[in-house]
């Protein structure tokens, strides 16, 4: 799933021109030659009405203050602006006071302080539009998704839609994990501002996350030919032919996103996933080690993953490469991630043939791991097929191994496995009369066709003795 956290920066550059509006509300230049001008005074002190019952009246009184204020901020003072203006925002006090000294705290940067006098505005008058307008926008620009929605949607109910409203709400609902409304907030953005990429890419989102893939590529494919350098677009994109299972499509995407200079560790780790789909190891390798070098500080549970996944699949000297990049790059290995790095290594020691390096892994492991029932099990069968020893060490062994398979069968979730290793190893050995009663506790615990089967057939070989 994708994550929506925060507006890209063209999203930044629009909050910016629509929340910073110094005191007058929704006006655009907010500079020396902006406090001059006679309309926007005049807008400034006594206009707060022109929208009929979503604006808040302001008493004669209270127009002495603001031209009071309007004179400090000609000067560009606006910490004294702020100063001046406190006293006069009074729980009596027009809700048009706390909306201006909201304004006058987010021009200062100071946005929990603007969110405060927001909402004592919004409690004095329940239907401020702009107060609910700027309300809602700065929340987003603080990445507080749920709490935006009602300010925004308030926004639109009063009257007063246009495309960054319905596109921030869209942006609100995709991080609430509500995609249907989310899509429908960004067509009505869309029919505001159709130019506005950034619309268009969160519907392609919306859809992506309702599982509308082809919907989602075909905006995508229209949003990559105005831009092709883009590459979240390409990144996104590949989210939906994931999603569709087409893989090399997929895969294609996120090598051209690397060819960008733009591939990050999760895309590559990503590559790496679809190309050992595909059993491409060495391609799947290339990805993953390009991951880690990439992304130097990505949770080490990542290429641990990868170095499983190529372990499975058999790719044995990829995987050892991976183990080994590991231990050299993260120098805070856990206990736990240490002994999952030891027990990959025991595999790809059997699977390479060298018996005596995974016996002494696996010996370390249970050492550290007393209750680890697969080590146990791995550690005590290479002891049972030793080869090149007298027969009297082989018989140490074989006794030591019968020792480690009576404590793995101890283990509960363990029991049946050792039991049934250990019974294959007394068959091994010609002790059928020894096998039989592993066997029938095997059978007792997890029984089948083929244990039964094999469970008759070492009774047989006992009585034919």
């Amino acid at each position: 799933m994708i994550r929506f956290i925060k507006p890209n920066r063209l999203l930044a550059t629009l909050l910016a021109l629509t929340v910073g509006t110094a005191a007058m509300g929704q006006l655009r230049y907010p500079s020396e030659a902006f406090w001059s001008d006679p309309d926007n005074i005049n807008a400034f002190l006594g206009t707060y009405g022109v929208l009929g019952p979503v604006e808040p009246k302001i008493s004669t009184e209270e127009q002495v203050i603001l031209k009071e204020l309007i004179e400090i901020l000609k000067t560009g003072n606006k910490v004294l602006a702020i100063q001046t203006l406190i006293p006069s925002v009074t729980p009596e006090a027009s809700a048009a006071l706390d909306f201006t000294l909201g304004n006058l705290y987010f021009e200062t940067g100071e946005l929990d302080n603007a969110i405060r006098y927001y909402r004592s505005s919004l409690q004095k008058e329940s239907d401020f539009l702009r107060a609910h307008k700027n309300l809602g926008i700065i929340l987003v620009q603080k990445g507080q998704f749920a709490e935006a929605i009602d300010p925004l949607a308030k926004t639109i109910t009063l009257g007063n839609p246009d495309g960054i409203i319905y596109g921030l709400l869209g942006l609100c609902f995709l991080n609430a994990s509500d995609p249907l409304s989310a899509e429908a907030a960004y067509r009505n953005a869309i029919v505001f501002a159709p130019k506005t990429k950034d619309w268009k890419l969160g519907l392609a989102r919306s859809l992506l996350e309702q599982q509308k893939f082809d919907e989602s590529i075909a905006i995508l494919d229209y949003l990559i030919k105005l831009k092709p350098d883009d590459s979240a677009l390409w990144l996104v994109q590949a989210n939906a032919y994931l999603g569709m299972g087409e893989t090399k499509k997929a895969a294609a995407n996120y090598e051209i996103v690397t060819r960008l200079g733009k591939a990050t560790g999760e895309s590559l780790n990503l590559l790496g996933d679809i190309y050992m789909n595909e059993n491409m190891k060495e391609l799947a390798l290339e990805a993953y080690l390009g991951a880690m070098k990439l992304d130097r500080d990505q949770d080490i549970s990542r290429p641990l993953r990868a170095a499983e996944v190529l372990t499975n699949r058999g790719a044995l000297d990829e995987a050892q490469l991976i183990i080994d990049r590991i231990r050299e790059n993260y120098s805070d290995i856990s206990n736990d991630i240490d002994l999952v790095l030891l027990k990959l290594q025991a595999r790809n020691d059997i699977g390479k043939g060298r018996h005596m390096d995974a016996i002494g892994v696996l010996e370390q492991i249970v050492e550290r791991e007393p209750l680890d029932g697969e080590a146990l099990i791995l550690l005590a069968r290479f002891y049972s097929r030793a080869e090149g020893l007298t027969e009297d060490e082989k018989e140490d062994l074989i006794a030591k191994a019968a020792l480690i398979y009576d404590r793995a069968a101890k283990i509960r979730d363990y029991e049946a496995r050792a039991l049934l290793a250990h019974a294959q190893m007394l068959v091994g050995t010609g002790d059928f009369a020894g096998a039989v009663p592993l066997m029938e506790r095997v059978m007792s615990i997890d029984p089948s066709d083929n244990k039964a089967r094999y469970l008759q057939q070492i009774r047989n070989a006992r009585d034919a003795l």
